[in-house]
Parts: structure tokens; C-alpha cells; sequence
């Protein structure tokens, strides 16, 4: 059984920043490596007529709680979930089981607390999922291909599952990735999943017990070559403070060897670099802000953080 969503008041931090006079921004820098195991930042066709089963292939999976259950309701203009649907293994060994994207897509927010995330098709179509243990190298404004993993089943009681371990996912039509606009579709016509066409045929828990097997299947798993190390951030130096407003500013950082290509993300996904070659990237023009020493890990890909504050205030927006 699901257990309410969140994200319903203040979807994503880029909304609610709207609505205070100070805010945070995050900069992200991802990398990538040219050898097997790294997902390369090539374009996608990201696109809801290619929507797939968030778990690999073979074994059989069942509806748990269709269209219309007790949970999956629209109760607001963010509430959105009567056509959701509840998915676990047959054989009921569902906890611990690979997730992967069931689309190709960017990465528009992640909910730690509920484990999932709402993924940005780009054809004003969102796909969103709930209930998983996320790989911690996921992060908001990330290009993500179908059959990527993403992370595991979440354990009984965990990621708000009710209890009873569980993939939650949904279909939007948007437009702005599923962040306030969400309009729940049923997975039907050619935004069936994965060859599943499940229209409102009427009633409440439509689909109930209804077995599905996958056709997706894992791509740039981890685990294989070796992970390049962490960039660092050369300039703004910690604590370099800009005294006029809007203005860009000029990021440099160390490279680092196997890393290919380099991504900076600001303010998760608001503001995002081409991929470069090069160890350096000038912003568009923001706000006055102040920079912090940059937090790091050796998540996969590699990346750095580095917090630039206005006003004082001070907000993780992205996951360590």
C-alpha cells in the first residue's frame, strides 16, 4: 500500500526560493570516464512513447494497488496519482531488487525521504517513481538513459513504503517536468508501459493482482573500471564575496585523470554547463553570493559541491 507523496506544497527548491528573499545556490561538477561501467553524457531522445518497467527482465512482477486505489488519488493540482500503480515481484522477494530508469530523461527533483524522484522526459511528459533505496550518486538536473540503475527496493518500512516493500510510479503530462504542473495520464496508447496498455476501464484498484514481466535491461552498470578521482574547486576561493548584483562568475577547478568531460549544475539543474573538456566555465549573470569551502565525494560519478549563499541563509540542495 502507498503512503501519501510528498512534495506536494513546496515541490522543488527552486520554487520555494521563490518565496524568500534569500536562498542558496549548489554547484555541481560531474565527470565522466572513457571506459566500460561510466554512463557518457551523450544526448538522449528522451520521449513518452518509450516508457519501460523500472526493474530488469525476467522474472514476473504484479500490480499490488492499481488506478483508483485507497492512496492513489488526485487530491490537489500536485497530488496527483490516480493512475499510479504499485509494483512487487510475484515470488514477493521484492525488497533489494534493482531499480532501473524506465525512461531517458534529466532528473528534475529527487525526494530522499520517499527515495524517488520525478524524471523530465522533455515532450512535456514526466515520469515519476517512490519507495527505492537511491544510488547516492544521483542528483537533480542529471541526464539519466533507460536501464540505467538507479538504486534498490527499499526494505520494509523504509522510503515511506507503508511497510510493505514496493515501486510506486505515475505518469504527467507537464510543463515544467513535474515540478508544480501534474496532470496524472493512465500508462495507455502510445504512452503504454513497456507494451502494457492499461487504459480507466472504471472502478477503484483497476488492475489489482495483474502480472507484468520487463523488457528493460541494465546499462552502465557500476562496479567496472576505475572511478577518476574528485575534482577541486581552484577559484572563487572560499569566502570570495562579489559586492554588485546580477554577475557572472568565472569557475575553475582541477582536472583529474580519466575524466573526459566535466558538467557544473547550479541550484539543481536551473542553471547547467555544456559538457567541456575543459576545467573551466563562466555562470549567466546571478546574484550576489558569497562562496563555501566545497564539500566532496567519491560517488560514481565523481563530483564536488560547493554551496554559494546570498544573504545568510543556508540550505543543502543536493544530496552529500
Amino acid at each position: 500500500m502507498s503512503t501519501p507523496r510528498p512534495w506536494t506544497a513546496t515541490p522543488c527548491p527552486r520554487a520555494a526560493a521563490r518565496l524568500r528573499a534569500a536562498w542558496t545556490l549548489a554547484v555541481l561538477l560531474l565527470l565522466v570516464a572513457p571506459f566500460a561501467g561510466f554512463v557518457l553524457p551523450a544526448s538522449v531522445l528522451a520521449h513518452h512513447t518509450n516508457i519501460k518497467m523500472p526493474f530488469a527482465k525476467g522474472a514476473p512482477w504484479r500490480i499490488l494497488q492499481g488506478y483508483n486505489g485507497s492512496s492513489h488519488q488526485n487530491n490537489s493540482s500536485t497530488w496527483q496519482y490516480y493512475y499510479s500503480l504499485d509494483l512487487v515481484r510475484a515470488d514477493g522477494n521484492t525488497a533489494g531488487q534493482r531499480v532501473l530508469s524506465p525512461v531517458d530523461g534529466t532528473i528534475r527533483w529527487i525526494d530522499e525521504s520517499y527515495g524517488g524522484m520525478s524524471i523530465n522526459l522533455g515532450d512535456g511528459y514526466a515520469f515519476a517513481y517512490f519507495h527505492t533505496n537511491l544510488d547516492p550518486g544521483l542528483a537533480a538536473g542529471q541526464t539519466i538513459r533507460q536501464g540505467q540503475y538507479l538504486g534498490t527496493v527499499a526494505p520494509p518500512g523504509a522510503a515511506g513504503n507503508g511497510g510493505t516493500p514496493h515501486i510506486h510510479v505515475t505518469l504527467w503530462t507537464t510543463n515544467d517536468g513535474g515540478n508544480w504542473d501534474r496532470h496524472a495520464v493512465p500508462f495507455t496508447g502510445d504512452h503504454r508501459i513497456d507494451g502494457y496498455d492499461f487504459p480507466d476501464k472504471g472502478g477503484s484498484n483497476q488492475y489489482l493482482n495483474t502480472q507484468v514481466v520487463s523488457t528493460n535491461a541494465e546499462v552502465g552498470s557500476a562496479g567496472t573500471g576505475t572511478a577518476p578521482g574528485v575534482p577541486t574547486l581552484v577559484s572563487p576561493a572560499t569566502g570570495t564575496t562579489y559586492g554588485t548584483a546580477p554577475r557572472t562568475v568565472a569557475l575553475d577547478w582541477n582536472g583529474v585523470s580519466g575524466a573526459t568531460e566535466y558538467q557544473v549544475v547550479i541550484n539543481d539543474g536551473n542553471v547547467t554547463s555544456p559538457w567541456t573538456s575543459a576545467t573551466a566555465w563562466t555562470t549567466s549573470r546571478l546574484k550576489r553570493m558569497t562562496t563555501k569551502a566545497p564539500k566532496t565525494t567519491a560517488a560514481i560519478p565523481a563530483r564536488w559541491i560547493a554551496p554559494l549563499q546570498v544573504g545568510g541563509l543556508s540550505r543543502r540542495s543536493v544530496r552529500r
